[in-house]
This record gives C-alpha cells, sequence and structure tokens, in this order.
C-alpha cells in the first residue's frame, strides 16, 4: 500500500474506532503549565486492530492523538497482551515522570498467574568479556583542512624506501609508539606475514615456548598465524561491501606507509594485565597514525605515529577469548575504511553511534565466515541486546551518553532493525558509499533502496515495532528476519534473531524485553523510546477500559496489542 492510501486507510479507522470525540473540561496539567486539553473517547475493536484489516504492516498497532488526554475502551480481546510505547522525538530527555497513565478496569477472562518483575529465577546473562573503548583514539579530531586536500595528495605520507619483500617473518623487527600515561615505545616482531595483513606481537608478550597457555599475556607463532589468516577472510568479505581502507584496493598506493598489507600490533593495551582479566579495551584503530610524525611536530600537539594504516588488538584477550579479537578485527577495520570512505574521501566526519554502529553491522555481517555465530558472546548479538533488552530508554539511536556500553546497544539495536527490514546487506553498503554520514546517511540509504520518502523520525516511529514483535512475517518490523544479498560475488546474510529467547543482562531476569510497569516513573532519552506494560496486561480476554493523559511535547504514544 503506497503511503498516500495508508494515510487515507489510518483515518478511515480511526474514525471507524471512536465512538465519541468529546470536549470535557478536564484540567490535566502534567506540569502546570500545559493547558487544559479536551478528553477523547476512543473505542478499539482489539480483533480488528491484530488483523490489520486494510493498514497491512501496522497490524496491532493505534496512536493516539498527539494533543488529547483519552478514555479507551478496548474491547474483543483474546488471548492478548497490552503494551503502550512512549516514542520520544522532544529533542530532550523527559525526566523521571510519567508520560501517560492508566486505569484498568478490565472484564478479562484471562486466569494466567505471572511473574512479577524480578521474580524469574533466571540468572541475568553477562558475556565473558566487557567490552570498552580506548578514549584517545575516540576523542581524536582530525585537523581542520587536511579532508579538502586535493585526492592525489591526501596519503599525506613520507615514503619508505621498504616493500613488503623486504619484512621476513620471526626476523624483522619495528617499535611502535603507545600511550598510557605518557607515550613510550614498545619492540615488536613480526610473526605474520600475507598479501592483507602483518601482525606484530610485542616482544614482551610473545610466547616464543609455545606452551599454550591461554592467561599467561603471551602470544604464540600459532596464535599469530590464527589471526592473521582470519583477517585475510574478513579483508576479502569487508572491502566487497564497504570499500577500501586509505591506500587499499588494487589501485590503492599503499597509503602512509607504502605498504597494501594493513598492520596489526598485538600488545598489552593500557598494561593491565591480569590473569583474572575479562575485561578492557579489546582494540582500537587511531587516525593520527595516518599523519606523518612531521605533521604532528609541526602542530606541536605531543602525537606519536606509527605511520602506518594499522590498528592495535590486546594480547590478554585474543590468547583467552580470541572469538572476541577475531570479531574486533572487523569492527576496527570499519572504523579505518570509514575515515577513507567519509572523511578523505567525502569530506565528512562521522558522528560516534553512526561509526560505532557501522562497525557492529559489520561485525554481524562478516562473523559467520570467521565461525562466530550468533549465539557467541563475541558476536554483536548476544554481545549487545541483552543490554538493550532492559536498558533500551537510557541513550537515543542517534546520540552517545556517559554511560556508553548502553549507547553500544542501542546503537547496534536501532542498525540490526535497519538492515532487516530496509535492504539487508544492501543497505550497509548504501549507507557506507552514499557519501553522507549519520541521519542523513541512513535515511538517503533506506529511500534509494526502497523508493520511499522515509525521514529518520518516521524510521524510528517504526522501531518499537521491532521490539515488542517478534514473529517471522511481513505485518510487522522485526529483528526475526533473515536477509540475504549478492555483493560483488559474495553471498551475505543477516540472520534473524528472536529476542524473546535471549537472557537480558540488568533489571528484572529471564528471557525478552523488558518492559516497564504501568505504574513506574520513568526517563526516556531523546529518540528513544519505553515500553509499558504489566502482568495483568498479558494474555487477555475479554475488555478493558483505560485512562490516558495527555502526553507530553513531542512524544508519540501508541498502543500495540501482541
Amino acid at each position: 500500500m503506497n503511503r498516500k492510501n495508508y494515510i487515507w486507510a489510518l483515518g478511515i479507522l480511526f474514525a471507524s474506532l471512536c465512538a465519541a470525540l468529546t470536549a470535557c473540561v478536564d484540567i490535566n496539567d502534567v506540569d502546570g503549565t500545559t493547558p487544559a486539553v479536551p478528553t477523547v473517547n476512543i473505542t478499539i475493536d482489539a480483533k480488528k486492530l491484530r488483523d490489520g484489516n486494510e493498514i497491512g504492516e501496522n497490524a496491532g498497532v493505534y496512536e493516539f492523538p498527539p494533543d488529547s488526554a483519552a478514555n479507551v475502551s478496548l474491547n474483543n480481546l483474546d488471548n492478548n497482551q497490552v503494551v503502550f510505547v512512549h516514542l520520544n522525538l522532544s529533542g530532550g530527555r523527559i525526566e523521571a515522570r510519567p508520560v501517560s497513565s492508566w486505569k484498568t478496569s478490565a472484564d478479562s477472562s484471562s486466569n494466567r498467574t505471572l511473574l512479577q518483575p524480578g521474580q524469574d529465577a533466571a540468572q541475568a546473562y553477562q558475556p565473558e568479556v566487557t567490552r570498552m573503548e580506548y578514549m584517545p583514539a575516540r576523542n581524536f579530531t582530525p585537523p581542520e583542512g587536511i579532508a579538502a586536500l586535493p585526492a592525489q595528495r591526501r596519503s599525506l605520507t613520507a615514503r619508505t624506501a621498504l616493500t613488503e619483500n623486504d619484512y621476513t617473518v620471526d626476523d624483522s623487527k619495528k617499535t611502535f609508539w603507545v600511550q598510557t600515561s605518557k607515550w613510550y615505545e614498545i619492540e615488536a616482531t613480526l610473526r605474520y606475514k600475507s598479501e592483507f595483513c602483518f601482525v606484530w606481537v610485542a616482544d614482551e608478550n610473545y610466547d616464543s615456548a609455545g606452551n599454550g597457555e591461554f592467561d599467561d599475556n603471551k602470544i604464540t607463532s600459532s596464535q599469530a598465524f590464527t589471526l592473521g589468516e582470519k583477517f585475510n577472510t574478513i579483508y576479502e568479505k569487508e572491502t566487497a561491501i564497504l570499500g577500501y581502507e586509505p591506500g587499499g584496493g588494487p589501485d590503492g598506493d599503499g597509503g602512509i606507509d607504502g605498504l597494501k598489507p594493513v598492520q596489526i600490533f598485538v600488545y598489552d593495551i593500557d598494561a593491565d594485565y591480569k590473569k583474572t582479566q575479562t575485561g578492557g579495551v579489546l582494540g582500537y584503530f587511531w587516525a593520527k597514525d595516518l599523519y606523518t610524525q612531521t605533521f604532528w611536530n609541526s602542530n606541536n600537539n605531543g602525537y606519536k605515529s606509527n605511520e602506518a594504516e594499522i590498528f592495535y588488538l590486546d594480547c590478554h584477550i585474543l590468547d583467552k577469548f580470541p572469538s572476541y579479537q577475531y570479531s574486533t578485527l572487523i569492527h576496527e577495520f570499519q572504523h579505518m575504511i570509514n575515515f577513507n570512505q567519509k572523511y578523505k574521501l567525502a569530506d565528512k566526519s562521522s558522528a560516534t553511534w553512526y561509526d560505532e554502529m557501522m562497525s557492529m553491522l559489520a561485525e554481524d555481517l562478516i562473523d559467520e565466515f570467521i565461525d562466530i555465530p550468533l549465539d557467541n558472546g563475541g558476536h554483536p548479538v548476544m554481545g549487545r541486546i541483552p543490554l538493550f533488552l532492559s536498558e533500551y530508554s537510557k541513550s537515543g539511536v542517534n546520540e552517545w551518553v556517559s554511560d556508553r556500553i548502553i549507547s553500544y546497544s542501542t546503537a547496534y539495536a536501532f542498525g540490526a532493525f535497519l538492515v532487516r527490514n530496509f535492504g539487508g546487506p544492501e543497505l550497509l553498503k548504501e549507507m557506507m558509499n552514499n557519501g553522507e554520514v549519520d541521519e542523513k546517511s541512513v535515511v538517503n540509504a533506506v529511500n534509494t533502496l526502497t523508493g520511499g520518502k522515509w525521514t529518520f523520525n518516521e524510521l524510528l516511529v517504526k522501531y518499537p515495532e521491532a521490539f515488542v514483535f517478534n514473529l517471522q512475517n511481513d505485518k510487522h518490523y522485526t529483528f526475526n528476519k533473515t536477509v540475504s544479498a549478492n555483493i560483488n560475488g559474495i553471498d551475505y546474510t543477516y540472520k534473524a534473531f528472536d529476542i524473546t529467547t535471549i537472557t537480558r543482562s540488568t533489571r528484572a531476569s529471564g528471557k525478552g524485553q523488558y518492559f516497564y510497569p504501568s505504574s513506574d516513573e520513568f526517563s526516556v532519552r531523546p529518540n528513544a523510546f519505553l515500553a509499558v506494560s504489566n502482568s495483568q496486561w498479558e494474555s487477555i480476554s475479554g475488555n478493558m477500559t483505560l485512562n490516558l493523559q495527555q502526553p507530553l511535547k513531542d512524544t508519540r504514544v501508541f498502543l500495540i496489542l501482541k
């Protein structure tokens, strides 16, 4: 159904559902400044709403009038769950108070006994490894004017006289600048070499005896070999869909170091190793290395450049939790490609949420090529969705809050929703290659692939449906959809996942979405949503009446029936 007919059909449905629209004397101020508003009486036939009739993909979804309170009669429920969703499009946080409240006088035939939040005996899910950002790299701002250089000068290089043939495994040595509280150099030896990468391991973190211990902070030649082989696969799959790093590709000049292989340096990031360590900075890409040391010296800002297309991996995590580091290779490589495709070639600077979303979508797509399934903690589905299921209201999809691990989860969930409903692997490709960043890149990519005229807010309106619904059908937006495409001769697949089977990592332990109780006060970040339900609103058959307060400005409220 086209958009014009959809709007017309929704208007007809609204008219048929309303028993009366009656202005009342109802002083229902939210904060003392909201003027009196009319209260409308709305009757909804649950069966018609769930069946969808002419509203197709929005079956089970009803949006309330924006400037009215409402008395709602919900009839003909048939073993349904009632969910109210608040979507905050205001641009500011809604602070710790209900947008809406309800009173129920349920005529319900349900006799199901449900556990209250917190009563579920299941243990909360905790991944093996806690991922942290490397803040110096995250906070790096490219110097002004560099992106405007002519394309043929953008390698910013002082060429080395060495070629790939001059490097020998277990023989060639190199020092790398790293930083904790100060800059210092670490000596490393080349432990793997291929067409696509060099793997350097810090000498102090190399296991020359090859004893195979997995908590000694040392990497063997065999582990370096496996890492390099994994990256070879990653390089071919990731560049085929996203494009190349600076200086990469068949026609590339090798970038700042003049070498086609990407450099990977394995060392003890932040010097924080201990045998019991299960988290920290897993790896990072830092764009300062794409500029010469001479350039940084002239700017007098203290940066030390390794003058290479390089990213860094933590040796302990690689030693003990290798699947996390193989996925990290995909993640950090996207950052490197993103810098080239967006900043150097398109003169655009990506916001953190967008760049991180793209990296996690790359992991989601390419992990299967290196044998990391969806149920592995190194995969973003299990690495990010458990936290999203309970903390989704605490970070908008396009912001980066102080509790950054929540923003990782919401950015990934939004991206996972987009690719599974608006174009699959081709959407990721289009977002990278459309010359835009952030919200504009998302919207342009969606409209290019769908032929639609979506806005970012319209995409946000559909997003909560994927949180509530989990069925594999064409009536609803969902995460539970597999989407494939052949791109440059490679078959890529985003696999379906059912969020109701995933154990939450916080709040009431258990599986699936956390619905906030209707009696709770809450806070919702801008461009985030909150879903409200309770045990009395599940498996209801019969009738239900509710009272809906006037929503705050720029907050959209939906009734969703499961």
